[in-house]
């Protein structure tokens, strides 16, 4: 069998939530069907990271497919074609971003519709080709997956897809994240995770901040781990008004090994975004044993668990409190760590792979 994978989320250095699921699942499945042949489609030159094992051919197309009007050229056009000029038998794509008429069967992963709960912080160019294509992505996939129960339902409420023709195969925390630390750190910094955009809520995470800052005079600091994004004019400006804002540091996108020890420096991670598909910094956050904040929105209350505290992300006053109770409480923490240890446990990369193997298979069989 000739699996072809879209592989245009593998950015050396620059992956983010998706680049990851694509990275840890086409690995495992590789790997683990060494009889198999996988294509991997690239719109840009391949890193040597990516090269996964002898069963795994890339192939490089263009255009650099970061524009509507080039995902349309590449997804629509060019990506069609090379599935057949390889001679796959089914896809497999790990972004929502498919072919809306693919000629062979399809498995695609729908991490979320965000663009549809929070439509003002999307581009308008974007906003219209997502509305336009992720649906018909869906539709045209032989096995939908998604990555939470959450996101199962808030897809099938959108699209109309019965939730029993999606199938939820989660994020997990890497190995690099498996090793948890064994005491609470001292309240130096708080620490958040992730790209710098407007559903993130970094701004009113900031606010929060202060205000805990101005309550309790605590000597701590607020680290802000990742990439700019887009539309973060808000961030400065907060940042901009903010009393504390010395002791705010951002440090970028960070590598694997720069994140493990942030995340186990931290007295806590804070991720109060307004809307997540899955959350993966809070279990990447959970397996190291660091104690997580985070939004009683969205997906979040079904990651966490019980292993977290969970926070309105609209209102400042009840972060800004749940941050001085990570800072001031040990006990607590100790408690978070515990079960936070045990949650992420119920998350593995193993697994999510042979859930995604199993869609394949029976993608593939629907074509005899």
């Amino acid at each position: 069998m000739i699996v072809g994978v879209n592989a245009r989320t593998l950015l050396s250095g620059k992956l983010d939530g998706i680049g990851w699921y694509a990275h840890e699942t086409i690995k495992r499945l590789s790997a683990s069907h060494r009889n198999v042949t996988f294509v991997l489609f690239f719109d840009r030159p391949v890193h040597a990271d990516y090269s996964f094992g002898p069963n795994v051919r890339t192939v490089v197309f263009g255009p650099p497919a970061r524009h509507p009007f080039l995902w349309y050229l590449w997804f629509e056009r060019r990506l069609p074609a090379a599935l057949r000029a390889h001679g796959c038998d089914v896809f497999y794509s790990p972004e929502g971003l498919v072919p809306s008429h693919p000629p062979v069967p399809m498995v695609s992963v729908l991490h979320d519709m965000g663009y549809e709960a929070v439509p003002e912080q999307v581009d308008a160019l974007v906003l219209r080709y997502y509305r336009r294509y992720f649906p018909r992505g869906a539709r045209a996939s032989t096995r939908l997956v998604t990555v939470s129960e959450f996101a199962r339902t808030d897809i099938s409420h959108r699209t109309g897809i019965s939730e029993s023709a999606i199938t939820v195969a989660p994020n997990a925390a890497r190995p690099i994240f498996r090793d948890p630390v064994l005491a609470t750190p001292p309240p130096s910094y708080l620490l958040f995770v992730g790209t710098i955009q407007p559903r993130k809520n970094v701004s009113r995470l900031l606010e929060a901040f202060d205000k805990m800052k101005y309550i309790t005079n605590a000597a701590v600091q607020l680290v802000v781990a990742g990439r700019r994004g887009w539309k973060d004019a808000d961030v400065d400006r907060t940042l901009a008004q903010m009393t504390y804002a010395r002791d705010v540091r951002f440090t970028g996108y960070v590598s694997d090994e720069e994140l493990v020890a942030l995340y186990k420096g931290a007295r806590a991670v804070v991720q109060v975004p307004l809307f997540e598909g899955f959350g993966v910094p809070v279990i990447e956050a959970m397996a190291v044993g660091t104690p997580v904040i985070a939004s009683n929105v969205s997906s979040l209350p079904e990651v966490a668990g019980d292993a977290a505290i969970l926070v309105d992300p609209l209102d400042i006053d009840a972060i800004a409190y749940a941050m001085e109770r990570v800072i001031s409480d040990d006990e607590l923490c100790a408690d978070l760590r515990a079960k936070g240890i045990r949650q992420a446990a119920q998350y593995s990369w193993d697994h999510t792979a042979e859930i995604l193997w199993q869609c394949i298979t029976e993608a593939a069989q629907a074509r005899r």
